[in-house]
C-alpha cells in the first residue's frame, strides 16, 4: 500500500465516527483573480514569469458559461433525502486595487470586494445573479476563504525592491508568479509575529465582508495553501467561525524557518472549541497527473464509509473553469457527472451536505 493511502487510512481509523454515509464537496478559490486571460497567460509563459502549472493554465473567475454548466451537472442529482450535490464554494472577499496599489509606490496595500472585481471582467454579466440562486436552491453553500489570496507582506516587498516579474506580473493585474521558498498565494504565512496584528484585521475585514454581501456569518473557514496558526484560530473563533476546513496535515509558520507540521482527523475539537474537518478524498482532475481521478476519489470513498467516517471531497474552482480553456470545463465536468453517477448508484443512502452542516452535525453529536 502507497504511504498517501496509508496516512488516509490512519486519519479515518482516528476521525470521528459518523452513522450516515456523508459526502461534501470543498471547492477553494471563489471571488479570488488568479490568471485573467489566456492573452495574459501567454505574455507569462513567453516571459518566463510562470511555468505551465494546472493553476496558471486553467484558474480563473468563472465566467456565466462556467456557472451554468456547474450548476447543470449538479442539478442532475440527488441523494437519499432529495438533496442537490452541494459545493461548499470558499470565497477570497476582496483582491488586489491595482491602481491605488501602483498610486502609492507600492508602499501600502489596497483592495476592492470580491463582486467589483467580478463586474470588471468579461462574460460575468449574470455571475452574482446566478451565485445567489445557486444558494437560494441550495446548491452552493459559501464559506470563508480569506480577506485575500496573496500574501500582502511577501508581495510588496517584491514590487518594492523592483522585482522584474512581479512587476510584469503586476502590470497584467494579477499577482501569479513563480517564487521560491513561501508561496506568494499563502495569505497568512509570516516570517515574523509583527505581521499577525495585520493579519487579524485582514480575518476580521474579510468576515464582517462575508456577512455583509451574503446576509450570513460563515460557520467555517479553509487558510490559503493550509497554512495558519493558534494566533489565526484565535482571531476567528472571536469572530464566531466554529469548524475549520483542510487537510490532513496543518502547515504552522515557524518565522522564516519553515513550518512545523501537526496531523489532523476529522470531529475533534481544537484548542478554540472549533471542530476540525479534514479532507480525505480528492476530486482534482485538472490537476492530477494519473488521469484516474474518478476512479481514485471513488476509492477514497469507500475507504471512509468503511471506517465510518464523512467523504470531504476536495474540488477546486480550477477544474469547472472554461475561462481560460473551454477543454479543461467541459472535460472536467463529464468526469464530475461519472463521479456523481457512481456514487449515487454505489451507496443509494449517501447524504450530501455542507462543511458547515457537517461541523454542526459533530457538535450536536457531541
Amino acid at each position: 500500500m502507497k504511504k498517501s493511502n496509508l496516512t488516509e487510512l490512519f486519519i479515518n481509523l482516528l476521525s470521528k465516527k459518523v452513522s450516515k454515509r456523508i459526502v461534501v464537496f470543498e471547492s477553494d478559490d471563489w471571488g479570488s483573480i488568479r490568471m485573467p486571460s489566456k492573452l495574459v497567460l501567454d505574455k507569462l509563459l513567453t516571459n518566463n514569469v510562470i511555468s505551465q502549472s494546472p493553476y496558471a493554465r486553467y484558474d480563473s473567475i468563472a465566467t456565466d458559461d462556467d456557472w451554468n454548466a456547474l450548476l447543470e451537472t449538479l442539478t442532475s442529482f440527488k441523494d437519499d433525502l432529495s438533496n442537490y450535490p452541494v459545493f461548499t464554494q470558499n470565497f477570497i472577499m476582496a483582491n488586489p486595487d491595482f491602481e491605488k496599489i501602483k498610486s502609492n509606490n507600492f508602499s501600502s496595500y489596497f483592495d476592492e470586494p470580491f463582486d467589483k472585481t467580478i463586474k470588471n471582467y468579461k462574460h460575468t454579466k449574470d455571475y452574482l445573479t446566478i451565485l445567489d440562486q445557486a444558494i437560494s436552491s441550495k446548491i452552493v453553500k459559501p464559506q470563508f476563504h480569506g480577506n485575500q489570496h496573496v500574501n500582502i507582506f511577501k508581495w510588496l516587498n517584491l514590487l518594492q525592491k523592483k522585482d522584474k516579474n512581479a512587476l510584469l506580473s503586476f502590470d497584467q493585474k494579477t499577482y501569479f508568479i513563480d517564487n521560491f521558498g513561501k508561496s506568494i498565494f499563502a495569505s497568512y504565512d509570516y516570517n515574523s509575529i509583527e505581521e499577525l496584528p495585520f493579519h487579524e484585521k485582514s480575518l476580521k475585514d474579510g468576515l464582517d465582508s462575508f456577512r455583509e454581501y451574503f446576509d450570513f456569518s460563515s460557520d467555517t473557514m479553509i487558510f490559503p495553501n493550509y497554512i495558519w496558526s493558534k494566533h489565526h484560530l484565535n482571531y476567528i473563533s472571536n469572530f464566531g467561525v466554529k469548524g475549520i476546513q483542510g487537510t490532513k496535515i496543518q502547515n504552522i509558520p515557524r518565522d522564516k524557518l519553515g513550518y512545523s507540521r501537526k496531523i489532523r482527523c476529522n470531529g475533534y475539537l481544537n484548542d478554540f472549541d472549533q471542530i476540525t474537518l479534514v479532507r480525505n478524498c480528492f476530486f482534482e482532475p485538472s490537476s492530477s497527473k494519473s488521469g484516474n481521478s474518478v476512479d481514485n476519489c471513488i476509492k477514497s470513498i469507500d475507504n471512509a464509509f468503511m471506517n465510518k467516517v464523512p467523504a470531504v471531497v476536495s474540488t477546486h474552482r480550477l477544474n469547472y473553469i472554461g475561462r481560460l480553456s473551454e477543454t479543461n470545463r467541459k472535460n472536467n465536468l463529464k468526469k464530475l457527472k461519472e463521479l456523481l453517477t457512481q456514487i449515487t448508484k454505489k451507496w443509494p443512502d449517501v447524504v450530501f451536505m455542507s462543511s458547515d452542516e457537517l461541523v454542526n452535525l459533530y457538535r450536536l453529536r457531541r
